[in-house]
């Protein structure tokens, strides 16, 4: 059974979210705040602006590690 969701730390340094993602700062939608949200795995959920930059992402592993270690993520 999985846990309840729990809204951890928001990431706000997100040129350097956009970056680590391969993508403009603009294509990370503003409608909700990046955050971590764990269900016993934290993970940073991020809101895309659309289906074509979903599909344009290109993850720098070191740099979203860095990131996700300054808020407590998990992936």
């Amino acid at each position: 059974r999985q846990e309840a969701p729990v809204a951890g730390r928001q990431l706000s340094n997100l040129g350097a979210l956009a970056t680590a993602l391969g993508l403009n700062a603009e294509e990370i939608a503003d409608v909700v705040p990046c955050q971590v949200v764990s269900t016993g795995a934290a993970h940073l959920l991020v809101p895309i602006r659309d289906r074509e930059a979903v599909d344009r992402i290109s993850p720098d592993a070191k740099q979203l590690f860095d990131l996700l270690k300054d808020v407590g993520g998990e992936g």
